[in-house]
């Protein structure tokens, strides 16, 4: 898969099956609409183009209503590029851009531009100035002009419609195999490993501490048991978001110690499955005590990931 960042960047497709969107999370609503844009896009003998933006327009728009994002650039590439399309396009999303009616968004960039024959979206799907255009705009766009539209139902889940804010919610509430129901994978982090207090090293478990690429949804404070994919190498992990109340350190902070794993990971990138919550952040009397806690966090991470 070819990334390409910026419009101008892009030379002009002469055909192509085009899937928009955001993709907030890559879950499994966002799978069903790249998926498709494949297959059609083969079926037509045409390029398959995922289309999203840089960065999301409520920063641009109305800053004080963005959410934090569920994926951040180098996840949402990675998680893109293993469902076969050709091409990954980030428009970037400027005041100028947000201006563009809906019809001059058909006509200059998906006509113009992109050569789309076929367009795909979510139902929900909204673009143009003042997000004026939905789906049904797009459809009537594309009898007038020219192209396909198809439009690709909300999926669900137990009732209820699949989407990034239901998984943000989920996740801030800690609830980690709902949240991997709705995406199709484990929730996970990114981010480079910064130096620390050196608390964990003093206790006998010398951990990483993350700093985030992006501000993306955290989930709930607690103690996590997940994998650690470094170097091509899975580890497993024990994982404390939030505060150190023992320490009387109120900053919440993200901090990983990677079990059968010894070397220098500072400055180095890691990514973190979250696979389940083993229990809340509790104060501790002091530093023993702690310590008793860790050994019994490292034993629950080892047998829940055996």
């Amino acid at each position: 898969m070819k990334t390409v960042v910026g419009l101008k960047n892009l030379t002009r497709i002469e055909r192509s099956v085009v899937a928009l969107g955001f993709f907030d999370g890559v879950h499994k609503g966002h799978k069903k609409t790249i998926l498709t844009c494949a297959e059609d896009a083969k079926a037509a003998s045409a390029k398959s183009l995922v289309v999203t933006f840089l960065p999301h327009p409520k920063e641009v728009i109305s800053p004080a209503s963005q959410p934090p994002v569920l994926t951040d650039f180098d996840t949402k590439v990675k998680l893109i590029s293993e469902l076969g399309v050709d091409i990954l396009l980030f428009i970037e999303f400027t005041v100028e851009f947000s201006k563009l009616s809906p019809e001059e968004f058909v006509d200059e960039i998906l006509l113009k531009r992109l050569g789309a024959i076929e367009v795909i979206v979510g139902e929900s799907f909204r673009f143009g100035s003042g997000a004026l255009g939905d789906a049904k705009l797009l459809l009537e766009l594309g009898k007038m002009k020219g192209f396909k539209v198809k439009i690709i139902p909300l999926k669900k889940h137990e009732g209820e419609p699949i989407s990034s804010t239901r998984i943000r919610r989920l996740l801030s509430q800690g609830e980690l195999e709902k949240a991997k129901e709705i995406l199709g994978r484990y929730p996970g982090l990114s981010g480079k490993v910064v130096s620390g207090f050196g608390r964990g090293r003093r206790l006998g478990y010398s951990t990483a501490n993350i700093q985030l690429k992006e501000e993306i949804q955290i989930p709930g404070d607690g103690v996590y048991a997940g994998v650690a994919h470094l170097n091509k190498r899975r580890l497993k992990s024990v994982i404390n978001i939030g505060a150190s109340p023992t320490f009387g350190v109120s900053e919440r902070r993200i901090e990983a110690y990677l079990l059968d794993f010894e070397g220098d990971l500072y400055d180095k990138y890691i990514y973190l499955d979250l696979v389940a919550k083993i229990r809340d952040q509790k104060k501790f009397e002091n530093e023993k005590e702690l310590a008793h806690q860790l050994e019994d966090d490292v034993k629950k991470t080892a047998a829940l990931l055996a």
